[in-house]
C-alpha cells in the first residue's frame, strides 16, 4: 500500500504537469482522464488512511480526503463543469478545504504540538499552506494574472499529487511473515507485547480514577441534606414559595 501510495501521488503530480503543458485547450477535451486519474487516486486513499502512522483525526482526514478526490472526479467525468469559472471555482474549493483541513489538525491536536518536527511535519504543513494558498488566490484568478483553466487545474492536481506522496512516505513499511526471520518474529512479538502493557497501565489508571470518582460522590452530601443546613434557609423559603405557588 505504500508503493501503491506513493504511484498515486507520482499520477496526481504527473497529471496537474500534463494539465499546465496543455494549457490551451479547453477543460472538456481532458475532464475524462482528469476525472478517471481523480476517482483512482480517491479510492486508493480511501484504503491507504487505515496503513498510516498518522493519529486517529488525521487518519479519518485522510479518508474524507479519499473520498473527497473520488467525488471530484466523478464531478468531472459527468460533465457538470462546463463553464471555466466553475471548473476554477470547484477545484480551488477542493485545495482550500483540503488546507484548512489538515492546518486545522495540526493546530487542533495535541499530538503535531507535542511530538518533535521532524521533515514530514514540515512536509506536512508547507504542502497545507500551498493548498490553502491556491485555494485562497483561484477565487481571485480574474482579477490578479488571470491564469488558464487548466494552468490552475494543473498546479492544484500537482500540489494535491505531493501531498499524496508524503502521506504514501508516512505509510510505515511492514514486512510479510512469510519472509520475515525468526529474529524479527520475535522483535514483532516483544513489541506487542510492550503495546500491550501501556495499554493495561492505561486501563488501570482509568479504573482508579472511575473509583476515585465514586469514593467522592459517596460522601458529597445530597440536596436534601444541603438545604436542611441552617445557612440554607432562604433556599428553603423560594423552595417552598415555589410549591405553594404551584398548589394555588
Amino acid at each position: 500500500m505504500k508503493v501503491l501510495t506513493m504511484l498515486a501521488g507520482l499520477c496526481m503530480t504527473v497529471l496537474g504537469i500534463f494539465c499546465i503543458l496543455n494549457t490551451g485547450l479547453p477543460f472538456s477535451a481532458v475532464a475524462f482522464p482528469v476525472g478517471v486519474v481523480l476517482m483512482i487516486v480517491g479510492i486508493i486513499k480511501c484504503f491507504a488512511y487505515k496503513k498510516t502512522a498518522e493519529t486517529e483525526e488525521n487518519k479519518h482526514s485522510i479518508f474524507i480526503g479519499g473520498l473527497t478526490t473520488f467525488f471530484m472526479g466523478l464531478i468531472s467525468i459527468s460533465g457538470c463543469l462546463v463553464i471555466d469559472m466553475a471548473v476554477i471555482t470547484t477545484f480551488s474549493l477542493w485545495a482550500l478545504v483540503s488546507g484548512i483541513r489538515v492546518i486545522g489538525l495540526i493546530i487542533e491536536d495535541k499530538n503535531y504540538r507535542e511530538q518533535e518536527k521532524d521533515v514530514g511535519f514540515y512536509a506536512m504543513v508547507i504542502v497545507s499552506a500551498l493548498n490553502l494558498l491556491i485555494g485562497i488566490y483561484g477565487f481571485y484568478n480574474s482579477m490578479a494574472f488571470e491564469f488558464a483553466v487548466l494552468t490552475m487545474v494543473g498546479l492544484i492536481c500537482a500540489v494535491q499529487g505531493l501531498n499524496i506522496i508524503r502521506i504514501g512516505v508516512d505509510i510505515p513499511y511492514i514486512k510479510p511473515n512469510l519472509i520475515k526471520t525468526r529474529d524479527e518474529k520475535i522483535a514483532d512479538a516483544e513489541a506487542e507485547v510492550q503495546k500491550a502493557k501501556e495499554e493495561m497501565k492505561a486501563a488501570i489508571q482509568s479504573v482508579r480514577e472511575a473509583k476515585e470518582a465514586v469514593a467522592a460522590a459517596e460522601v458529597e452530601p445530597e440536596f436534601e441534606e444541603i438545604i436542611s443546613e441552617p445557612a440554607a434557609e432562604p433556599i428553603r423559603e423560594i423552595i417552598n414559595n415555589i410549591k405553594e405557588e404551584k398548589n394555588d
